[in-house]
This record gives structure tokens, sequence and C-alpha cells, in this order.
């Protein structure tokens, strides 16, 4: 399993039009395979930020869903918007603190 937890800021120009495609995007990527949870959030106390995570059950489902055409239209239309961003990546299947559970 790998879960991404993704926070972006967009410029203020640009933000509506971000925040109408993830819509779209949540939608398409919640119906592939191998996808467990994928949501959008905006922070309440940060402007023009969204946060998103997701939830897949192998990187190999991940790396299907990235070649799929709603995801390469993020890539090259919306993620360039991208003013500040910050990712985190984890497998709870691993050992560590929370992870083998």
């Amino acid at each position: 399993m790998l879960l991404l937890s993704v926070s972006m800021t967009f410029a203020p120009e640009d933000f509506d039009d971000v925040k109408a495609y993830v819509t779209k995007l949540q939608g398409l990527s919640r119906t592939e395979p191998g996808c467990v949870e994928y949501w959008w959030a905006m922070p309440v106390d940060e402007e023009h930020t969204l946060r998103l995570f997701e939830c897949w059950e192998s990187k190999e489902a991940l790396v299907e869903h990235l070649k799929l055409p709603h995801e390469q239209e993020w890539f090259a239309t919306y993620q360039p918007k991208v003013v500040s961003s910050s990712v985190v990546a984890y497998d709870p299947t691993t050992s560590g603190p929370f992870g083998g559970l």
C-alpha cells in the first residue's frame, strides 16, 4: 500500500481554474483500479492551497494512474501553476512507528 499527502499552493489568479479541475480529477481517480482513497481539501488557514490525499493498493497502481489522460493533463496544464508544494509518501505495510499495523 502507498499513501501520499500533498500540499500545493497556487497564485490567486490560477486558483479557481485549478480548483475546478481537481473536482474532475478526483471523480475519475476514485474509479481507477487500485485506488483505495483519493480526495482534495482546502485548508481553512492557507489561502490558495489545496491538499491531496491518495491511497493506492500498490506502487504499480499509482504508476498506472499517472499514465492516464486526466493525470497527463494535470501535469501539462495545472502542475506548472504550482507556486510551492510538499509531498510525503508513506508505505504503512513497512516497519516503523506506524507501519506494519
